[in-house]
């Protein structure tokens, strides 16, 4: 739409590319390419129904498609284009990137983490953790939060190699201690699947690239919980194609509509005005935790004297509540006192 070109016009650095199905009677899957603000909001920027997800169409999509609907200078700003773990789509991306400088720039290409390890190894592999052993479900927790911590916390080739050696130390060590087929599932994924893919995964590669720091387009896939949530796209598997699409444009108007009335009301609330003069942010924030604090002690000072003077009686322990939630000592401060 014209409010998402605007939308990929203000926001060009980061791009997710994501694919979901049921969405229309016909099941062609549904390309949604996604983009974020600086404070982590969801931008859906390009949405198309695809033919079907042979090579062709992929590499029409990335060399044909998106430089014509979306703005060209803004595209040539892209640094960092997260994908899943479809091949044909990861090589019509990073061939387009590779030989199309002028749509893409500088753009590098990575693989989304939760698609791979989550999708890949969690939902696979833990119908082999044995819930009643404490070990695999230990072992299993382990050797899925060491494999996220290649995609944030490695910064150079000594370190990323360091950590894989400690983690196939540490599969080797559950050896007889964990189910033999929970270790021989964990140390396959490692050697034939993730340790091949470090190339694409590994943060060391990111690091110095504009917005490398996002692992994975799970704000993709969250959009795509929109898509199906009843009171939001509300899409269902037998819709036909139009009215799968003005469903969908729906969704994208609403979407930026919230985004528009969240900015419009944090302004607002931002802007608390004293005897005619807009009261200072640092001012206001302390008003947003001094006011909490307060209440939270008055209640622990009731708490305390009922325990101490060992009261039964509700209503004697009512008024006394009363008494202590009015007394002026414990009043909230206001916003510009000097409490």
């Amino acid at each position: 739409t014209a409010e998402g070109r605007v939308h990929h016009m203000k926001y060009p650095f980061l791009l997710g590319y994501d694919e979901t199905f049921r969405t229309n009677a016909e099941k062609r899957p549904l390309a949604r390419l996604c983009g974020m603000t600086l404070d982590h909001k969801l931008l859906c920027f390009v949405e198309a129904f695809l033919p079907s997800k042979q090579k062709w169409v992929l590499n029409w999509l990335w060399r044909d498609v998106y430089p014509v609907l979306l703005d060209k200078p803004s595209l040539k700003k892209t640094q960092c284009i997260k994908v899943d773990q479809d091949e044909h789509n990861w090589l019509a991306c990073t061939s387009n990137i590779e030989h199309e400088p002028y749509a893409y720039g500088d753009a590098i290409a990575g693989l989304c983490n939760w698609h791979k390890i989550n999708r890949n190894f969690t939902v696979k592999v833990i119908k082999c953790v044995d819930k009643s052993n404490e070990s695999d479900c230990f072992f299993f927790d382990e050797v899925e939060k060491w494999f996220y911590s290649f995609t944030y916390n490695i910064m150079n080739k000594e370190q990323e190699f360091d950590s894989m050696s400690k983690l196939l130390a540490f599969v080797d060590m559950a050896e007889g201690v964990c189910s033999k087929n929970l270790v021989k599932e964990v140390r396959n994924y490692i050697r034939t699947s993730f340790e091949l893919d470090l190339y694409r995964l590994s943060f060391r590669h990111y690091k110095d690239v504009g917005m490398g720091y996002v692992a994975g387009n799970s704000f993709s896939e969250s959009y795509n919980a929109l898509t199906y949530k009843a009171g939001q796209g509300a899409i269902k598997s037998n819709n036909k194609l139009d009215k799968a699409a003005k469903k969908l444009l729906t969704l994208s108007s609403k979407r930026f509509s919230i985004l528009r009335s969240n900015v419009d009301r944090d302004l607002n609330v931002s802007q608390v005005a004293r005897k005619g003069e807009l009261v200072g942010q640092a001012e206001i924030e302390l008003s947003k935790h001094v006011v909490p604090r307060m209440v939270e002690k008055s209640i622990e000072q009731w708490e305390q004297g009922r325990r101490l003077y060992k009261c039964c009686d509700p209503m004697r322990c009512t008024i006394k509540s009363q008494a202590v939630a009015h007394s002026p000592a414990q009043s909230p401060v206001k916003v510009g006192s000097k409490r």
